[in-house]
């Protein structure tokens, strides 16, 4: 299987998925993880055709405060296809 088949598994995204919900259970109700988790499993597939293409980008980080600093902030998307990724690359 191809690394891009392997990233786009139900394996791989569904274990990416749970790391999200998990590291960020206490985000603000307005952020896109809440949406991600409302709409799993319409999002899942979309997500999955969006790496197996060829036009695949990351969105704009978005800023936030924590303890008075500035950070950035990933699209609860991207942050689940970069854990994915990271997933794919540590176990091969």
């Amino acid at each position: 299987m191809s690394l891009i088949h392997q990233l786009a598994s139900d394996e791989i995204i569904d274990e990416a998925f749970e790391w999200l919900c998990k590291s960020r259970k206490d985000s603000h109700y307005n952020n896109s993880e809440w949406h991600s988790r409302f709409h799993w499993q319409t999002i899942k597939h979309i997500i999955q055709k969006r790496l197996t293409g060829r036009d695949y980008h990351f969105h704009h980080v978005n800023p936030a405060k924590k303890d008075r600093q500035c950070i950035g902030v990933r699209n609860a998307q991207d942050a689940l296809d970069q854990k994915a990724i990271t997933l794919v690359l540590t176990t091969t």
